[in-house]
């Protein structure tokens, strides 16, 4: 299939041996040829910088397309680590409630209370929240990381101290990222389904 001549990328020999494929009922081997006439050194010599940047996400995800089903398992691996951190968060009491105004008037300034129909905090499906776009799982909009309790660990040994505020400092950075990565592997998710990807 390489062969060619130097310098450049001929798709047409990759597209004539995987049709022959197909047509002998051998799919695994055609999306092999397919996948390897994306790979071709010429082909990726073609590219520009950011061209090739999403060209290899998009090995790494979807297998360029051809095995879109694998980036679920990136996804469950977001999700779970989100789902650890932000329960992390939430037993230190770093998740508050997006507004103050859910907090029901007290005669007791110093204490705090949400009202019965406020939605409960859930790690889990926080995590699925903030990781899908468009679905709206009702945590996210009333949920946020607040860094207000950066100074709350002073008592803590420095060491310690210190984790805890890289903790605290982080956790709004990395939702954050985790919407951005949901974003993006939603998109590679979709566009591998309806082979937009590929070539």
């Amino acid at each position: 299939m390489r062969r060619q001549p130097a310098g450049q990328f001929l798709p047409q020999p990759y597209e004539q041996l995987a049709a022959v494929f197909k047509r002998e009922g051998l799919e695994s081997e055609a999306k092999k040829i397919l996948i390897a006439k994306e790979e071709d050194p010429a082909r990726l010599r073609q590219m520009g910088f950011f061209r090739r940047a999403w060209h290899d996400i998009s090995k790494v995800t979807i297998c360029y397309g051809y095995k879109p089903l694998r980036v679920l398992w990136y996804a469950g691996a977001i999700v779970l680590l989100g789902w650890m951190i932000f329960c992390t968060a939430n037993s230190f009491d770093l998740m508050r409630p997006a507004t103050t105004l859910a907090y029901v008037r007290n005669a007791d300034a110093a204490s705090r209370m949400l009202p019965v129909s406020y939605p409960a905090f859930n790690s889990p499906v926080y995590s699925l929240d903030v990781f899908l776009p468009i679905i709206d799982l009702h945590q996210e909009t009333f949920w946020l990381p607040h860094g207000d309790s950066l100074d709350r660990g002073h008592y803590l040994p420095a060491p310690v101290r210190w984790a805890w505020q890289l903790f605290v400092a982080i956790l709004p950075w990395y939702m954050w990222t985790q919407i951005l990565v949901g974003w993006l592997l939603t998109s590679l998710f979709i566009a591998g389904l309806t082979r937009v990807v590929r070539s």
